[in-house]
């Protein structure tokens, strides 16, 4: 499990930390303070393509360049661009960005992202023997991802092999499980069809039954189905006494969020879940059900959440189950990222309600 984070000239960041970070964690702050910036580290560093990791982030914010196919043509293409991601939106020779986080036996993992002249990394590749394969671009500039893992005693325990790769030849898909926002059909059906094959399809229908309504029956992809879009298309929804199937569309943004989440946190048993902007879509009356099972999945399922949220709703359904469940107070903690401070602001879940109580004012 990570318990401290750290981030350097990272987007917004130049030096930053997260500390007591527990297996359910809710990141709050104003708007632009950095949030989802925070998620994007995660992803970065948990990936095991941290190159397609950054294409897809840049992608999702539009983040990109218009880029034409050949020197005489008009026809462009877009291009998803990595100078944001860098403190000063530039790229720079020798330019770098670099996170760590720390786990639960006091292991440090670094990964870092710098920018070299192509024959310098070529040389590092053929120095090291790594595998990796160097686009020929004369003049170009590559992208340098290595990570390593430091031992309580400061002695590098474990070396892994570093990904030499030009950003754009990265193709690989990541891992859903570590993904923010909605699922794609595709992705979601992949999803829901390994689920079924291990048999955990009920844990889902468990978290829709408790949280939205205990007549969710199952769910069900048509057929034949053209998969590209949102995930919503061919996805089924039966309730019990019923004939007939629903279009989840058809049910609200709510219920279509709400399984996006239940999914993802099957998928990422024994892993990270990204959640950005927890909870969009349900009523207020639901979000104390919908921690409760979220704490509660995270622990049977070894997984560790990380949330982002600007509901007050959100955070009062949080506050309740850490009330209500005292037990489960000590495996939540809110994070205030506030820029301007050098460690975001750590509350424990022990201490939510009272504060919450005393309507201070934690985002």
């Amino acid at each position: 499990m990570i318990t401290r984070l750290r981030i350097d000239q990272f987007r917004k960041f130049g030096g930053y930390h997260v500390t007591d970070l527990r297996p359910v964690n809710l990141l709050v702050g104003e708007n632009g303070s950095g949030k989802t910036t925070v998620l994007e580290v995660l992803h970065f560093l948990r990936s095991p393509n941290p190159c397609s990791v950054l294409t897809n982030q840049a992608w999702h914010r539009g983040e990109v360049v218009a880029e034409r196919r050949h020197r005489d043509d008009s026809d462009t293409y877009s291009q998803a661009t990595i100078e944001h991601f860098f403190m000063g939106h530039s790229l720079r020779q020798n330019e770098r960005i670099s996170a760590s986080y720390t786990d639960g036996a006091g292991d440090e993992t670094t990964r870092f992202l710098q920018i070299v002249p192509v024959e310098e990394v070529r040389q590092l590749v053929e120095q090291a023997e790594y595998g990796g394969r160097i686009t020929e671009k004369q003049g170009a500039s590559s992208i340098v991802v290595d990570e390593f893992t430091v031992g309580r005693k400061g002695i590098p325990s474990s070396i892994r092999t570093g990904r030499f790769a030009r950003i754009e030849e990265s193709s690989e898909k990541f891992r859903v499980g570590f993904q923010a926002g909605d699922l794609g059909s595709i992705e979601l059906r992949a999803i829901w069809d390994a689920l079924n094959q291990e048999r955990r399809e009920n844990d889902v229908y468990r978290l829709l039954r408790d949280v939205l309504d205990p007549n969710i029956e199952d769910l069900f992809f048509e057929a034949g189905h053209n998969f590209v879009g949102n995930g919503r298309n061919g996805a089924l929804v039966g309730y019990t006494g019923t004939d007939r199937r629903i279009p989840i569309g058809s049910l609200g943004n709510g219920v279509f969020q709400l399984l996006c989440l239940a999914v993802k946190l099957q998928w990422a048993a024994n892993g990270i879940a990204l959640f950005d902007e927890i909870g969009t879509g349900l009523h207020w009356s639901r979000m104390g059900e919908m921690w409760r099972l979220i704490i509660e999945s995270a622990r049977q399922n070894n997984t560790q959440i990380f949330a982002t949220t600007h509901s007050l709703d959100c955070l009062k359904g949080l506050s309740w189950v850490c009330e209500n469940y005292e037990h489960l107070g000590q495996f939540v903690s809110v994070q205030s990222i506030k820029p301007e401070l050098d460690e975001a602001v750590a509350l424990p879940g022990e201490r939510l309600p009272f504060a919450m109580s005393q309507e201070i004012e934690v985002r």
